[in-house]
């Protein structure tokens, strides 16, 4: 989940840029022959909504891919940027976003191994908002 405010002190449902979650995610996998490396191709889709404090009517945030088998190195995670804007009186925006990585195969290492994480790029602030809210 991303709730981010305008610029400024304020912190309140006044101040509430957009919210957004990752709303859906589809993936095909394509194995090379010789089962040395996958081609997978992702189409992410992101709901966001616009706050009271956005009067330009435009979003823009940042969102990460990252395969923890490869960190610490670069293929590890990547950072992509997206950006859109709410039409009219609409307040409820849909993005598509399409990806392809090419992943090396390591021989004798399961499919299973090579796990896939999404989710949006946070600032610190962005992130303790999102674990106050999830405290029980």
């Amino acid at each position: 989940m991303l709730t981010r405010f305008v610029p400024g002190p304020g912190r309140d449902i006044t101040d509430v840029s957009f919210t957004g979650r990752l709303s859906d995610f589809r993936a095909e996998c394509k194995f090379k022959k010789d089962l040395s490396q996958v081609e997978i191709k992702m189409n992410i889709v992101f709901v966001l909504t616009r706050g009271a404090g956005n009067k330009d009517r435009k979003v823009a945030f940042d969102y990460f891919v990252a395969l923890p088998r490869f960190h610490p190195q670069p293929q590890g995670k990547k950072t992509f940027s997206k950006a859109g804007e709410f039409q009219g009186n609409r307040t409820r925006l849909g993005l598509l976003e399409d990806v392809t990585l090419v992943i090396p195969l390591a021989r004798g290492t399961k499919r299973e191994d090579y796990k896939i994480f999404l989710g949006f790029q946070l600032s610190r602030e962005e992130v303790q908002l999102n674990r106050t809210r999830n405290q029980f």
